[in-house]
């Protein structure tokens, strides 16, 4: 992952200094790769199993890409904390609805039991 990250940096690099443009959709590209593949563990990144989750995070990649390339950095930060918001939002929400079910999830060696219950 460190190879790719300085690979994408590279490429970058190349486009800013050359301005030949399959450069820089292969920067763009590399970076969304990076952005998908960092939100997981390698052991996760079993791709027959990841592959939906990882795509979504390629697309919002390629999207925070664009974001940085139209405007800024900082407008891809905020793009990206904005997203992470409403997402903790919708799940935070999704706690207020009391179930008296007990849930166990497991992964691996480890496992999490809960219970439904509001926070506010």
């Amino acid at each position: 992952l460190v190879i790719l990250i300085l690979l994408t940096y590279v490429v970058y690099l190349s486009y800013f200094y050359t301005k030949i443009e399959w450069l820089l959709d292969v920067a763009i590209l590399l970076s969304a790769f990076v952005f998908g593949s960092v939100h997981y563990s390698a052991e996760e990144l079993n791709f027959l199993q990841t592959l939906p989750f990882f795509l979504v995070q390629f697309s919002g990649g390629l999207i925070l890409s664009w974001v940085i390339y139209t405007k800024n950095f900082l407008a891809g930060v905020i793009s990206h904390a904005v997203w992470n918001l409403i997402i903790v939002g919708i799940s935070l929400y999704g706690l207020q609805f009391v179930d008296s079910t007990t849930s166990k999830t497991a992964y691996g060696e480890s496992s999490m039991v809960y219970k439904k219950v509001p926070i506010f």
